[in-house]
């Protein structure tokens, strides 16, 4: 059965916010110098970020389809290889984003390389012939996926507190603004200066 809009719209304003508790949580560990662990909270907030462009687009097709068609897409949202493939996230968010100019990162997502990377800064591993270990993940590294998130943020603006099948009002943008004011605190804390955007 397809779930109702107001249980689809729950998921996808719930899907925007637990994307920002990660970055919250990405900057804070940063902060405390845990950079392996804030690498991979950034990297499990940007895979938030993809599943809201998935819910977005795969429910606004549905609701432009018969009834059979629309529980197949529904379906096929909520499936294992779309909703819970973390590579597929990956991918939803960063060709949906500013960042789909780049190509290297693209290319890395698809050959699941920034999914290994996020391994690689939650377990103690071994591939390649070599121990893979947490800690070496870098200070740089973690900043510029938490800097790639943060840019991303931004750019949502409103999208992810709008319902799906409506448009952005004053009410959202101004909880939007809100957030954003967050999210710019948060970063600012890190210490590094931000590129000009």
């Amino acid at each position: 059965m397809i779930p109702t809009k107001r249980t689809l719209n729950k998921i996808k304003k719930e899907t925007y916010i637990n994307a920002l508790r990660l970055y919250f949580d990405a900057c804070l560990v940063y902060e405390h110098k845990s950079y392996a662990s804030a690498f991979a909270f950034a990297v499990l907030s940007l895979e938030e970020i993809g599943k809201l462009y998935m819910i977005d687009h795969v429910i606004d097709e549905a609701l432009q389809m018969s009834p059979s068609s629309a529980q197949e897409w529904v379906n096929h949202l909520f499936d294992r290889k779309m909703f819970y493939s973390h590579r597929n996230k990956q991918m939803w968010a960063s060709i949906d984003s500013m960042y789909s100019r780049d190509r290297k990162r693209i290319e890395d997502i698809d050959k699941g390389k920034m999914e290994i990377a996020k391994q690689d800064a939650l377990y103690v591993g071994y591939r390649d012939r070599r121990i893979r270990l947490p800690q070496k993940i870098t200070q740089q590294k973690a900043y510029a996926e938490i800097y790639i998130l943060f840019e991303e943020l931004k750019s949502l603006q409103d999208f992810g507190l709008v319902d799906i099948d409506d448009w952005s009002n004053s009410k959202t943008r101004a909880k939007a603004r809100r957030y954003l004011l967050r999210i710019e605190k948060a970063i600012d804390a890190l210490g590094v200066p931000r590129r000009k955007s």
